[in-house]
């Protein structure tokens, strides 16, 4: 009775997992949804905006902190540059 409900519900039970080998994948929205990329750290939150907001955030110029964004967006590192008015040093990597 459980294993009748389960695949009424959409859920594949072990007897009707072999069944699902070689057909397509579900369409998007069904139950199974999968995410795409690496979790942790997704390219586009991190593209030439966000560094520029970054840098902008660490009170440097909006001049400075284009030539990073732009850095940044080319190599993938901003280098070492003076932020929060001469005190600190910083640098943004992927």
């Amino acid at each position: 009775m459980l294993i009748q409900r389960m695949e009424t519900a959409g859920y594949p039970t072990a007897s009707a997992q072999a069944t699902l080998v070689g057909q397509p994948r579900p369409a998007s929205g069904s139950f199974i949804t999968r995410r795409k990329g690496n979790d942790s750290m997704d390219e586009n939150k991190r593209g030439w905006l966000w560094v520029y907001r970054k840098a902008r955030s660490y009170h440097v110029t909006g001049l400075q902190a284009f030539y990073r964004a732009t850095r940044f967006w080319i190599t993938g590192d901003t280098g070492s540059f003076p932020t929060h008015g001469g005190f600190r040093k910083s640098r943004i990597r992927r």
